[in-house]
């Protein structure tokens, strides 16, 4: 339902506005989940 409302949003919005919100919401979660990964390779190896 959620992805469905996102795209009919995506089709009556201009899709620089709809990408900069993806960035905005996805880039700490892509940002915690790299870091997460390093610190546990980091932590393996110590």
């Amino acid at each position: 339902m959620f992805v469905i409302t996102n795209y009919e949003t995506l089709k009556a919005t201009n899709n620089l506005t709809v990408w900069i919100i993806f960035i905005v919401v996805l880039a700490p979660a892509a940002t915690y989940t790299t870091f997460s990964i390093v610190r546990k390779i980091r932590a393996g190896h110590m």
